[in-house]
């Protein structure tokens, strides 16, 4: 039985964004899910179109649907170190999927504890606001 990837990247995030935001997805708005465990950001989420917004971090197997995309990437837009860690746990049982963490410069936690919570790569930025440059897609040489 193969199953179908409807979806290539999943976005995390737990804080209210605007418009502008919102915008730099549009080129890729068919490849990208945006999830958040927060109520009222889930709110914003559904007015923007997205289907599946809630996450859930306490009753996981609510999150079935959400991963039957089976992301290649997902991509966390940390604020706290608390929730992002049960978000990346939640990933990780749910996705086999690359984790990228994107953080303010400003958080003085070091990089290695979201990897080795399960984590791929950690990307600092000074503007979390625009993070189109994650969805590039490159491409890849085999060297073997």
């Amino acid at each position: 039985m193969s199953t179908k990837k409807e979806k290539e990247v999943l976005l995390c995030l737990n804080e209210l964004k605007d418009h502008v935001f919102f915008q730099q997805f549009e080129p890729i708005r068919q490849n990208i899910d945006i999830t958040t465990s927060n109520e009222i950001v889930a709110e914003q989420l559904l007015q923007y179109g997205y289907k599946h917004p809630v996450m859930h971090l306490e009753q996981r197997e609510a999150n079935l649907e959400l991963f039957e995309a089976g992301y290649e990437k997902i991509v966390i837009l940390e604020n706290k170190i608390l929730e992002c860690g049960l978000v990346i746990d939640v990933c990780r049982n749910y996705s086999r999927g690359q984790i990228y963490i994107i953080r303010k410069n400003k958080r003085l936690v070091n990089p290695r504890l979201y990897q080795t919570i399960g984590a791929h790569y950690v990307v600092n930025t000074n503007n979390e606001n625009d993070i189109s440059f994650i969805f590039k897609t490159t491409e890849r040489t085999n060297l073997n």
